[in-house]
């Protein structure tokens, strides 16, 4: 049984990405698992507590929350929540654009939700956005970089030959 939820089957998170027909739960995926996102979409979500369904209400308790995604330079964060709340699910449409230097870039996306102040479930999967290697302006500065390192290569490996002037002791002794 898949789960990136700790504890499994404690919390549940899905996602539709509207322009793509993408569909993506927690329970279809280990912690392991790369999902191919698009660049730019918008993505309807949702969440729940074990037990409840959407619109479904329950005992008043303090929530706090969030949802992050790790880039190559720190942690953004999509989305977060805290408060009293007696909803145990929500849902919600977030529209989006991802820069094309994260195309083909693997990212973790971890969340987490506590009620009363105990971490109640927590997960994790990496992303990965798709779309061609070459939309990405860092492919063509990898390209320069290594035509560059192999031209110093090239150099470093040749002799160099330096003609040395004759010495002449003028004073022998």
């Amino acid at each position: 049984h898949a789960d990136v939820i700790t504890p499994a089957g404690e919390c549940v998170g899905s996602a539709r990405w509207q322009a793509a027909g993408l569909v993506e739960s927690s329970t279809a995926h280990v912690p392991s698992d790369v999902v191919a996102v698009p660049q730019a979409d918008t993505v309807h979500w949702s969440g729940n507590v074990k037990g409840y369904q959407l619109g479904a209400a329950g005992p008043r308790r303090t929530i706090a929350g969030e949802v992050q995604l790790d880039l190559p330079i720190g942690a953004a964060t999509i989305d977060s929540w805290a408060g009293s709340s007696v909803r145990y699910a929500n849902e919600g449409e977030h529209a989006y654009h991802l820069p094309s230097v994260l195309v083909g870039v693997k990212m973790r996306l971890h969340g987490q939700h506590s009620e009363n102040g105990v971490l109640r479930c927590s997960g994790s999967v990496y992303l990965k956005v798709s779309g061609s290697v070459w939309s990405n302006p860092l492919a063509f500065g990898s390209l320069g970089v290594l035509a560059l390192s192999a031209g110093m290569l090239v150099f470093a490996g040749r002799p160099v030959f330096r003609k040395q002037r004759a010495f002449e002791d003028v004073n022998p002794g």
